[in-house]
Order: C-alpha cells, then structure tokens, then sequence
C-alpha cells in the first residue's frame, strides 16, 4: 500500500466511525427554518436575537418577529443593529432564539465553538439557536 492508500483507509474508517456514531446526514431531520422559527415565535413570548442581521435586517419580517422581541448584531458599521459585538450585550441578557442565517459558514471552524458557547449562554434555558447554511444541492437558489 502507498501513501495515498493509508491515508484513504484511514479517512474511509473515520466516516464509518463517525456514521455508526452520529448516523449519516440521511438520518437528519429536515425542517424548513422559516416555518419552525415563525412556530417559536407565535407560540412563545421569546426575545430574538439575529446573529448576523445585516443591513436590511430581513429576518424580522421573514419570521414576522414584533419589533419590541427582536434585537440584531451585526458588525457592520452601516447596519443600525442593536449590537456590533457579542461583547455589547449585557451579561445578564437572555433571549429565547438566536438566529443564525447563513451567518456560520464564515466563520472559522475553531471560532465556531467559542461562538457557540457565548450565545449558549445569552439563552434562556429553554432557549433555542437556529443555523442554517446555504444549501449546496441547489446552488442557483442562493
């Protein structure tokens, strides 16, 4: 066996292990964020946060958010969100949803996990965080 070969079994026994471990991507369930988000919305008196709002801050009206239970962070200095940095919200601050829309691929695998854990800890304990990434199956979508 090569080089090349080694590290093709090698990898080819890490995704078996990964997938007797976690299941496949098949076994995720497929949900449509926009209609579990407005679910959570409607359905509880939930203080939003969208993480990466934008200029526009569109997620407000997609998810049909009322203005006083929604709050934005973006680092954009053209954005008029609520906040520019984790770092500007208080600590004692809680909301029920973060938004993360389209927002996680620009981040850096090691950053994930520190970012994560800080809006882990901005929810409420029975708060929730919503990810979604572009879809790559239909890339003329996005």
């Amino acid at each position: 066996m090569g080089f090349l070969d080694d590290k093709y079994d090698h990898h080819t026994r890490w995704r078996e292990e990964c997938g007797e471990r976690f299941g496949t991507v098949f076994d995720l369930p497929v949900l449509k964020p926009i209609r579990e988000i407005r679910r959570l919305v409607a359905n509880t008196p939930l203080s939003v946060l969208d993480f990466g709002a934008g200029k526009k801050q569109s997620a407000r009206e997609i998810y049909r958010i009322p203005s006083g239970r929604y709050q934005a962070l973006d680092s954009d200095l053209e954005s008029k969100s609520s906040y520019k940095s984790l770092d500007d919200i208080k600590k004692d601050m809680r909301f029920g949803l973060v938004i993360m829309d389209q927002v996680i691929e620009h981040v850096s695998v090691n950053e994930c996990y520190s970012l994560i854990s800080r809006l882990s800890e901005s929810l409420t304990p029975e708060g929730f965080v919503s990810i979604t990434v572009p879809n790559m199956a239909h890339p003329v979508r996005y």
